[in-house]
Formats: structure tokens, C-alpha cells, sequence
């Protein structure tokens, strides 16, 4: 009985340090399996102790760390516990999501880091909301309209719309990009009930289909059709209340047509929101009757009025930014039973006087003189433009008509650069000579290869108020060298010295071009400082930079002066055997005797007085062949791992100790119950 109960506390004692011990990682999961666009994504962790467990996580985003969502948190004994939140924020359609875990017990144990399951952010489909046909009454020869609502918030993908016409269940007009539908007699007879279906596809998924309400085609009635009407033209001069031939009068004829079966008598005609300065009339003013069928033809006069506006900047459409809207016309008639109507637009171009004369692009100081429409070439990351524009006035000195608050807007919204900028150009008098100004800007260093579409606009005001201008669109094509190094710093601290004479030159350099190298150079010297310092295989890949920084000290003995120090850049190996240098630059150093001011500006000025003493030669650097430090490169992501108590099993001493310890114990006593067992 004793050797039982012996054999009893055995294997407790065992059962209990193996408890003790016991820590293992039994699942990562992240869910929705299938989430899309606009869900919330979440990660659950299951680890397995008999005392407190703290779980510890990394979330990426493809290969990228977001270093924003990892954490920890402690977790309940084999339990699946959401620990990881995704909010939609964070995710866009395309992405792949996963996470790494691992957990650790409040004994020091920890497990091996574990891949959770990835998941893909699907598309989601398209919604059409709403759709409407017009006109909510129609005949046989109608021309309908159909317009949708539609959304795809959550993926922000652009949406093309289609249509589809019925005549009840008969399709009258397949799907198509066209909103529009031309009745005929045939498709849309009497009686018909013609409605449209709408949906959009956001590129690869269509979204539902939504109906309009339907719309029954009714006999034919009484109907009068207008043509809208242009005055003036490119070369028309506006009315001057200085001149004694003011105002300047033109006319246009409108044709006016019978498009129903009824006749129609009592013909007037007005104009709707036409301000008054234009003064329409029209001759004549009214039409007694008009036959089914039949047409005629009236005069409308207008006054191109001194304040009507030449130029708007903000036209939709490059044709409208002359021929400028200024309201309708409305015919009206009767059929006996009632009135029928229709309108039309009424539009005025006036002549420019305020023009873009000369336009000229200047490039890292290579200009071009450029006209509407042309692309400027092969122009770097990092370059400097400067738009250079000359403003002509067309007007005379006779005319006594001058350009004022004239301004220049340069706009590049494209893509990777986005630049605004305007400046006031002075004003011009009439029959005086051009103006100009000039607008710079940098292109960014990190814009994609592409070609960018720059807006220039002119703009101004004559003396009466009316708007005047022009707009051109260039082309700027950014083109990278495949092989170049850019010297994207270079400074001296300080940059003037005297009694101390020593100094730090820092450096940054970046690989600008398509190609990644290792074998990049740098190479700094001076000869009359004995300046010479050059480190070799640089590994930089595209867009990732290195800094360098190199101490200086000159000789007591060294004359006064501005010693200039050249910084050359080599792509590799073979571009430095050749003498091919990528970038140069140099840093100008002011040595001044000792007891001079030292002024430090940034106009480089110095006082060129020499102190009398032999010059000696100093070499700040002799150092060939520098062994590159891989952690003065960029790049590289944030990785959040375990507190540096609990990167491993066995790094807290202490915990480790105990944990040994109680094996020796708990062996001990093992053998010396199993000895008194034998015993007897």
C-alpha cells in the first residue's frame, strides 16, 4: 500500500512540473475569409497555459509592417480571443492582409512566431440607386433621356453608366454608354410605355439594375420648335460709350417651326434672363399663324455691350471659353386650346484683347519659347521650371481702353505633381508695349515617369470690367536617367573660419535614376587643401539616399581665401575608371586670417587678405576604399517585436534559474520515494 500511495505522489509531482512547463501556440486566424471592401477585418489568437497568457502580434499589409496595429494583450487559456481589429480605414480592394503571433506565459515561456491564414480585400459591386426618364410626356417622335444615382463608395472606382430602353417588356433600345433614345413611330407607337433601366460596372463587376418610371406616348399634339443663336464672333469689337458710333449693334435670324399637326396662331417672342445691356428685340415681334408643318424665319438685334465678358476662365469646354451663354429665347404660340412653347440659347463672342504674346519654358536654365499644345522633353526629377510669359493688349492707343489686374495662373493637377502658383503682371495702357512676368517651380524628386499637363492662364480686366485673357495647355514630359546620382545636400558648418580653423562637410546623395547600383562612389577633394576623400561601393537602390559626413581642418599656415571643394558623384565602377561623373557639386570654404570677423552669409562674401604666412598642405582625408555603414541608407520598415524581457526562453536568468531548480527538486524527491519504496 505505502509503495502505491509512493507511486501516487510520483507521478503528481511529475504531472504538476509538466503542467507548470506547458505553453503552446494553437492557432492565428484572420477573418472574414472573404471580406471585401468596407469590412472590418479581425484576428483571433488561441494559446494553451495553465497560468496568465499575454499574446503579442505584427499586422502587414502585403510585406509592409503596419507598425499602427501591432500590440498585445493577455488571452484566456485555450480560448479563441479577438485581439487584432482591421478597420476600413487601414484596407483597400487588392490588398493582402495577414498577421504573425506568438504568446507568452507568465513562467518566461514563449512560443515560436505563427502566420495567421491571408486574406484578400475583394471588389465590391456597384450600386445603382435611382433612375429617371424624361420627358414625362411624350409622342411618337420624342427624344427621351434617361439619368441614373449610382455608388461605389467603398472602393472609389470609376463607373461607367449604361442605358436601356422598353416599351413594356420589349427592349426598344439595347444597353448602351448613350443616355439618350430617338422615338419612332414604329418603336414608340400610341399608347406605348416606354421607361429606361439603368446600372453601372465599376470595371469588372455590373452593378443591379433599376428601373424608371414609364412614360406613355400620347397622340400627336401641338408643338413649335426654335434654333438657338450666336451673336458676334472672334473679331466682333464691343460697343465703346467713348465712341460716338456707340453702341455696336448685330443681328441674327431665328428660325421658328410648326412641329405639331395642329395650327398654331398668336406667335410672340421674349427673352428669359438676358440682362437689359444687350438690349434684344426682335423683328418682327410677332407671327400671326403658322401651318402644321411650316416654318419662318425672324430678326434678333443685340447690343455687344462694352462689359460683356470675352474670356472665361472657368469654361467647361475649350470651345466655350469665347462664346459666352447670356441666356434664352421662348417662343410662344397657341393652338386655340392651349399654349405650347420652346426655348433656346442665346450666346455672344466679343473679340480678345488681352493675349498670350510670347511663352517660354526654361529648364535647369535651357529655355524654350513653346505655344499652345507643345510638350517640353526629357525634363529630370528635381528640375527647376520657369515660366516666362509675355502679355500683348490688343488694344490701340485711339481706343483709350486699358487692361488692368492682369494675372497669370500656373496649374499642374496630375498625377504625381500638383502645383499652383500665380503672379500680377503689371497693367497695360492702350497701345503700349507688352508686359511679362515670370512663375517658378520644382518638380518633385520622387514624381513617376510620365507626361503632366500644365495650364497656363492669362487673365485681366479691360476698363469697363469685361474679363479678357487666353489659356494653353503644355505638355511637361518627366523623363529619369537610368544611371544617375544626385547630390541632393552639400553644407559646411560653419562655412567660414579663422583662428578655429576646422570644420564638418555633410553630404547626402541619392540614387535618382531607374537602375540600382552598389557600386556607387563618392569622391570629395581640394587640392590646395590637400582635401581628398573617396568612398566606394555604396549599394543604394532606386530612391534611397546615403549621408556622409567628413571633418576638415587647414593648416595655421594656410592663406585667406574662398576654397572652393568638389563633390563628384559616380554611378559605378566602370563610370569612375572612365571619368564619367553622374552629379558634381562644390561647397565653397572661407578662410580668413586670424583676428578677421568671421561673417557667415549666404552671399559667400570674404575678405581676401593673405596674413603673410607659408602655406602648408593639410589632408583632411586619406583615407580610399571606405567600407560603407549599411545603416546610413534609408529604407526599411518598423518591425514591432517582443519586449526585450521576453524575446526567448532562457534570456530572464532569474525565471530560468527557478524553472531549473524545480526540476532538480521535484527529481530529487522522485528518487528518494522510489529508493524507501524498494527498500522495502
Amino acid at each position: 500500500m505505502k509503495k502505491l500511495l509512493g507511486l501516487i505522489c510520483l507521478f503528481t509531482l511529475l504531472a504538476v512540473s509538466l503542467a507548470i512547463a506547458s505553453l503552446s501556440f494553437e492557432e492565428a486566424k484572420l477573418g472574414p475569409a472573404d471580406a471585401k471592401t468596407g469590412d472590418v477585418l479581425t484576428g483571433n489568437i488561441t494559446c494553451e497555459s495553465n497560468v496568465t497568457i499575454t499574446a503579442y502580434w505584427n499586422v502587414y499589409r502585403g510585406t509592409d509592417n503596419v507598425t499602427a496595429l501591432a500590440g498585445n494583450q493577455n488571452i484566456f487559456n485555450d480560448t479563441e480571443t479577438g485581439v487584432i481589429t482591421v478597420p476600413t480605414s487601414y484596407t483597400a480592394k487588392g490588398e493582402v492582409w495577414r498577421f504573425i503571433g506568438w504568446c507568452q506565459n507568465s513562467e518566461g515561456e514563449i512560443t515560436t512566431q505563427t502566420t495567421s491564414n491571408t486574406v484578400t480585400i475583394a471588389n465590391t459591386a456597384p450600386v445603382a440607386t435611382f433612375a429617371s426618364i424624361s420627358p414625362s410626356t411624350a409622342t411618337s417622335e420624342t427624344l427621351f433621356t434617361c439619368s441614373g444615382i449610382s455608388d461605389d463608395a467603398d472602393d472609389a472606382d470609376t463607373l461607367t453608366q449604361s442605358y436601356q430602353f422598353m416599351n413594356g417588356a420589349t427592349v426598344v433600345r439595347a444597353w448602351s454608354t448613350s443616355s439618350t433614345f430617338q422615338c419612332t413611330s414604329s418603336l414608340c407607337p400610341v399608347a406605348a410605355s416606354i421607361k429606361c433601366q439603368y446600372k453601372v460596372n465599376d470595371g469588372s463587376i455590373d452593378s443591379n439594375v433599376v428601373n424608371s418610371t414609364s412614360v406613355v406616348i400620347d397622340s400627336p399634339a401641338s408643338s413649335i420648335d426654335i434654333n438657338g443663336i450666336s451673336f458676334g464672333g472672334s473679331t466682333s469689337e464691343k460697343s465703346n460709350p467713348d465712341d460716338e458710333d456707340a453702341p455696336v449693334l448685330v443681328t441674327e435670324t431665328l428660325t421658328v417651326r410648326n412641329t405639331g399637326t395642329n395650327p398654331l396662331t398668336s406667335l410672340t417672342f421674349s427673352n428669359v434672363n438676358i440682362a437689359s445691356k444687350y438690349n434684344i428685340s426682335f423683328t418682327p415681334s410677332a407671327i400671326a399663324s403658322l401651318a402644321p408643318g411650316a416654318s419662318t424665319t425672324i430678326t434678333v438685334k443685340a447690343n455687344l455691350h462694352e462689359e460683356h465678358d470675352a474670356f472665361d476662365p472657368d469654361a467647361n469646354t475649350p470651345q466655350d471659353d469665347r462664346d459666352m451663354l447670356i441666356g434664352s429665347i421662348m417662343a410662344t404660340a397657341s393652338d386655340g386650346t392651349q399654349d405650347v412653347t420652346d426655348t433656346a440659347d442665346v450666346r455672344m463672342e466679343t473679340e480678345n484683347k488681352l493675349e498670350i504674346y510670347r511663352l517660354y519654358i526654361e529648364v535647369d536654365n535651357d529655355s524654350d519659347k513653346v505655344n499652345d499644345g507643345d510638350t517640353v522633353e526629357d525634363i529630370p526629377p528635381g528640375a527647376k521650371i520657369e515660366v516666362r510669359l509675355i502679355a500683348e493688349t490688343g488694344y490701340s492707343s485711339g481706343s483709350d481702353v486699358d487692361l488692368e489686374n492682369i494675372e497669370l495662373t500656373i496649374l499642374i493637377d496630375d498625377g504625381d505633381i500638383d502645383e499652383e502658383e500665380n503672379d500680377d503682371i503689371p497693367d497695360i495702357d492702350a497701345g503700349d508695349d507688352n508686359e511679362e512676368t515670370t512663375i517658378s517651380f520644382t518638380i518633385d524628386d520622387d514624381v513617376d515617369e510620365d507626361t503632366y499637363v500644365m495650364i497656363v492662364t492669362l487673365e485681366g480686366e479691360d476698363s469697363y470690367g469685361a474679363i479678357h485673357g487666353e489659356q494653353w495647355e503644355i505638355e511637361l514630359e518627366v523623363k529619369r536617367e537610368d544611371e544617375e546620382i544626385t547630390i541632393k545636400s552639400a553644407s559646411l558648418s560653419p562655412d567660414t573660419i579663422s583662428c578655429q580653423r576646422t570644420s564638418t562637410l555633410s553630404i547626402r546623395i541619392e540614387n535618382s535614376g531607374n537602375d540600382d547600383s552598389d557600386e556607387i562612389t563618392l569622391e570629395v577633394k581640394n587640392d590646395a587643401l590637400g582635401i581628398f576623400s573617396r568612398t566606394r561601393d555604396i549599394d543604394l537602390d532606386n530612391d534611397d539616399d546615403y549621408s556622409k559626413t567628413i571633418p576638415i581642418s587647414v593648416g595655421d599656415t594656410v592663406p585667406a581665401g574662398t576654397y572652393s571643394i568638389n563633390i563628384f558623384t559616380y554611378f559605378d565602377d566602370d563610370a569612375y575608371e572612365d571619368d564619367d561623373v553622374s552629379k558634381f557639386r562644390s561647397v565653397d570654404l572661407i578662410v580668413q586670417s586670424c583676428g578677421s570677423t568671421v561673417v557667415d552669409d549666404d552671399d559667400d562674401d570674404v575678405d581676401d587678405t593673405d596674413d603673410g604666412d607659408d602655406s602648408t598642405t593639410v589632408i583632411v582625408d586619406t583615407s580610399l576604399d571606405d567600407t560603407v555603414d549599411d545603416s546610413t541608407t534609408t529604407g526599411g520598415s518598423a518591425v514591432a517585436r517582443p519586449p526585450a524581457t521576453i524575446t526567448g526562453p532562457g534570456e530572464d536568468t532569474l525565471t530560468l534559474a527557478l524553472i531549473i531548480l524545480g526540476y532538480v527538486v521535484v527529481i530529487i524527491v522522485a528518487v528518494v520515494l522510489i529508493a524507501k519504496l524498494f527498500k522495502k
